[in-house]
């Protein structure tokens, strides 16, 4: 198992035939590419004095965080690319499925498409008024739904560098309640609002999250994760080169999250996309796991 993975309680029962010992062809490439060392290294920041005393129910600031996800549903197709130390590499291709529901809640379904071996595997997320949201994963080798609960939300979502707990934050990016506003910073030369949280330390295996948000794409290009001890453990990067505009909503078609703690990184790339599409709410629910949609 990946040293990344380790001590994924749900790995054994569901993420072994994608996560497994066996190694792939694709092991001996190179660890991470140009491309993104560059990004990596690209992305520094610094304050700005654009915001002397931040105002966290700023009408422009909310409106930017309105704009962030579609006013209704989403339906992405991604390749994603998982790489570790030594050069080990996973593939896989995923459907994701997202509905915005009433008070900004949210449900997120994905699937793993390809490649067949794993072919059904899938992750429902629903978001609830308590900041609590359920998650429930699904393997066609176990044949039933497993509801993911306690520190099982920090571990690893199909063997990626992001966990349950990260998809929660990205979630509720629309949720300012508990978030802090920062003095506003420029990423690239490109200015960003700053927003901070300080998640649940009982459940949470971060100290704080900071996201920058784009203040003309209104999509998070940095979003950095510290741990307890103030290290930075991780970073998701977005450049905007990798935003694109579908149906008046900008889209990111490439995301990389850093693993600084891990020396891996996971990649993914949009495919196809669907801004607004119908979607059932039968979509979103446990009983739509084992049917594999």
């Amino acid at each position: 198992m990946p040293a990344a993975h380790a001590g994924n309680t749900l790995y054994d029962d569901v993420f072994d035939a994608l996560f497994g010992d066996k190694k792939s062809a694709d092991e001996k490439r190179q660890k991470s590419s140009l491309r993104d060392r560059r990004i990596s290294e690209k992305f520094g920041s610094r304050e700005s004095n654009l915001s002397s005393s931040p105002d966290p129910d700023d009408p422009a600031l909310q409106a930017c965080i309105d704009r962030a996800l579609p006013s209704d549903t989403m339906t992405q197709e991604q390749s994603v690319k998982v790489s570790g130390k030594g050069g080990w590499t996973r593939n896989f291709i995923r459907t994701v499925h997202w509905k915005r529901y009433k008070k900004g809640r949210s449900r997120m379904f994905m699937r793993i498409d390809k490649p067949a071996a794993d072919a059904g595997i899938a992750l429902l997320f629903v978001e609830r008024g308590d900041d609590k949201p359920d998650y429930f994963a699904y393997s066609p080798a176990i044949k039933r739904p497993r509801r993911v609960t306690g520190s099982a939300i920090t571990t690893s979502v199909l063997g990626t560098d992001f966990t349950y707990e990260d998809l929660h934050h990205f979630q509720k990016i629309g949720n300012t309640r508990s978030a802090v506003r920062s003095h506003d910073a420029v990423i690239n030369d490109r200015p960003t609002y700053v927003l901070e949280t300080s998640p649940d330390e009982n459940i949470s295996a971060y100290s704080s999250i900071r996201s920058y948000l784009d203040k003309d794409l209104c999509i998070p290009i940095k979003t950095e994760f510290f741990g307890y001890n103030g290290s930075l453990d991780k970073e998701l990067i977005i450049d905007p080169i990798d935003v694109r505009k579908v149906d008046e909503q900008w889209v990111p078609f490439r995301a990389t999250m850093f693993n600084r703690r891990q020396s891996s990184q996971t990649t993914f790339e949009v495919e196809t996309v669907e801004i607004n599409p119908k979607l059932p709410d039968g979509y979103f629910n446990v009983a739509t796991l084992k049917k594999g949609r």
